[in-house]
């Protein structure tokens, strides 16, 4: 979740592509990036949750990010990296994106809240590039049913 810095102050945060459009996490919620691994369907549930997988021993809902983002339908492979977070009260939620591209710290006078207050909670200006950061619970909401909490 995005918090309010001071220009000193650095956020690091774990940059990825949805539609060929960058967006981004801070990385204190990322637990590891994982490759697509088999998905188990899940009843009742949104249809932006893509849905379970064991991650050694451990439940983890698994949010198909394009169609939570409204930006379309994914295209899976092998290769498409599942991004492991944990939310603010605990439960593993694993985020499809297109690719990871890297990892950039962003100072705290390069971040800019959104007025909004929805899924996505800031813009971080990385290079010549505007990100838009997500927030993990508010990606979530809607699917607590399904984390047992």
């Amino acid at each position: 979740m995005y918090r309010s810095t001071t220009g000193t102050e650095v956020v690091p945060l774990i940059v990825f592509t949805l539609g060929g459009h960058p967006h981004a996490i801070e990385t204190s919620s990322v637990q590891e990036v994982l490759r697509m691994v088999a998905i188990r369907p899940v009843v009742d549930a949104p249809e932006w949750v893509a849905g379970m997988i064991n991650l050694r021993g451990v439940p983890a809902l698994i949010i198909d990010l394009r169609r939570r983002l409204g930006i379309g339908a994914p295209t899976c492979g092998l290769a498409t990296p599942i991004i492991v977070t944990r939310t603010a009260k605990g439960p593993v939620v694993g985020l499809i994106a297109d690719e990871v591209t890297g990892l950039h710290d962003v100072p705290g006078d390069g971040l800019f809240p959104t007025s909004e207050g929805g899924l996505i909670t800031a813009v971080a200006r990385i290079e010549a590039q505007l990100v838009s950061v997500a927030d993990i619970d508010a990606v979530v909401a809607g699917a607590e049913h399904l984390l047992g909490t």
